[in-house]
């Protein structure tokens, strides 16, 4: 009757939580890397004993603004560096009076709740001065404790099991601020501490890179199509006659009208290589798929896509696990296209790796044998079709562009050799992209090792990875290039 089911037995004199009392917290999913830290030969502090502040941030309502300090949310702190893209602005009045929070230099940062739980990430220099939501934790460790390493133990199996096991709740895991102060941290030597803080920050150089890589070939687009975008109308009153609005359009509402959507298809009507519909352009994969039952699938969502257009992730399970809007199959090539308003900049390209692929049919799939798919994926998400797709989307509680829309939208026909400037330019950052991400993996590795086994076999591991690196990888970073990027969006 019990088969299947886990069950773990403890002494009233043994349990160690008072927060928690769940059986799961008692599981070996949680235990085994538990015991395993305690039962090494690695120096163990509580989190209490080696932090001068653990808080958190702003638990109130914010108001967003266009311009002013940098509030960062949970889902900007990612495994080992904050997404300046998905953060917001709050007004300098304020964040005046979010003195607590307010982020200094090597504050380390983790996300204590909801479904980006457990994710921690270092304040560099661009984020100084800036603050943070209430689901984010901040600790500002004391002297000599490097917090490159820090945030790199909890986004290991040591750290995040134990953020994991206390963050058991009802309904979502979420783990309180006095919590943190038992968790334990094991600490190496400082050269070992320096050794991964090396790691990160190089890993953090090569995304760098890898974002303006990827801004080079946006440019490339937006140059050749002379987008500028103080050239879109501001007017926002349009007088339409009913032949030419709902009659041809079917569509009543003001925000379809506004004078900025006609300058965005004028400047890709006026393209001097012309333009045609994306009907005629490119092929639309709507085939509904149905999988099956016990067949094992990869499956891309929204979720799965980050801002530059790589797919970070995907669900691995067979047909009857998984959701009823798994139902597009894709192959190595496809473009997937978010038709969901609030998601439209989710546009990837699909990788070898994820050929034959399920993705949400919250997704249009396209592919065009007279546009590569690099130059589709910089299109779409170029603010120029941004705005377009959003003119297009109508609905009430989720809305979306539909398929007439979508099918209609203008696609310009960019020159051969533009559209392979930007295929390289855009490969170069999906390579420095895979580069970095790469080595935050041997970071977290390598403290697991050390963990594990030994400092010794940890640096043996560091340096084969650096050696393969050395071997099957080599690019060039401008450090001046970067140093003005830093310079420009520091706070």
């Amino acid at each position: 009757m019990l088969e299947g089911l886990e069950i773990s037995e403890i002494l009233k004199s043994q349990l160690e939580n008072e927060f928690t009392l769940g059986s799961e917290y008692y599981s070996s999913e949680f235990l085994y890397p538990f015991t395993t830290l305690v039962n090494s030969n690695s120096t163990l502090e509580k989190l209490s004993e080696c932090c001068s502040l653990i808080t958190d941030g702003d638990h109130g309502s914010a108001e967003y603004v266009d311009d002013g300090i940098t509030f960062i949310l949970s889902e900007a702190v990612k495994n080992g560096w904050v997404d300046s893209g998905a953060c917001r602005q709050i007004s300098t009045s304020h964040a005046a009076k979010l003195n607590r929070s307010k982020l200094r230099k090597n504050d380390v940062l983790i996300t204590k709740t909801g479904i980006y739980f457990g994710r921690s990430a270092v304040v560099t220099d661009e984020f100084v001065g800036a603050n943070t939501i209430a689901h984010v934790g901040l600790l500002r460790l004391k002297n000599k404790i490097n917090p490159f390493y820090v945030s790199t133990f909890f986004n290991s199996i040591y750290g995040y099991s134990q953020l994991r096991r206390r963050g058991l709740k009802a309904t979502r895991p979420e783990i309180k601020l006095i919590e943190f102060q038992d968790i334990l941290i094991s600490l190496p030597s400082n050269y070992f501490q320096c050794e991964i803080e090396e790691i990160i920050k190089t890993s953090g150089l090569i995304f760098l890179a890898a974002n303006q890589a990827y801004k080079d070939a946006e440019q490339q687009l937006m140059g050749v199509l002379n987008f500028k975008l103080s050239a879109k109308s501001s007017d926002k009153v349009s007088i339409k006659s009913f032949k030419s609005s709902f009659a041809t359009t079917a569509r009543l509402d003001a925000e379809y009208y506004q004078l900025k959507y006609q300058d965005y298809f004028n400047l890709i009507a006026g393209y001097k290589n012309g333009y045609d519909k994306l009907s005629s352009v490119c092929g639309l994969g709507d085939d509904g798929f149905n999988p099956e039952d016990n067949t094992e699938y990869k499956y891309i969502e929204l979720s799965n896509i980050d801002k530059v257009g790589v797919i970070t992730g995907f669900t691995q399970a067979i047909g009857s696990e998984l959701p009823s809007r798994a139902r597009r199959r894709v192959n190595e090539g496809d473009v997937l296209i978010s038709s969901i308003e609030g998601s439209l900049s989710s546009c990837a390209i699909v990788t070898a790796e994820l050929d034959g692929a399920l993705c949400s049919t919250g997704f249009y799939v396209i592919r065009s044998p007279k546009v590569n798919s690099e130059t589709l994926l910089v299109l779409f998400k170029s603010q120029l079709m941004q705005e377009l797709l959003r003119q297009g989307c109508s609905g009430t509680i989720l809305t979306a562009i539909n398929k007439y829309e979508f099918l209609n939208l203008p696609i310009p026909i960019i020159e051969d050799d533009i559209q392979l400037k930007i295929a390289c330019s855009l490969k170069e950052s999906f390579k420095l992209k895979a580069e970095s991400e790469r080595l935050l993996d041997v970071a977290k590795c390598a403290v697991e090792i050390a963990i594990e086994q030994d400092e010794a076999a940890a640096l043996s591991y560091i340096n084969a990875e650096v050696q393969q690196n050395e071997e099957s990888f080599s690019f060039d970073i401008d450090t001046q290039k970067i140093q003005d990027i830093l310079d420009q969006s520091t706070v």
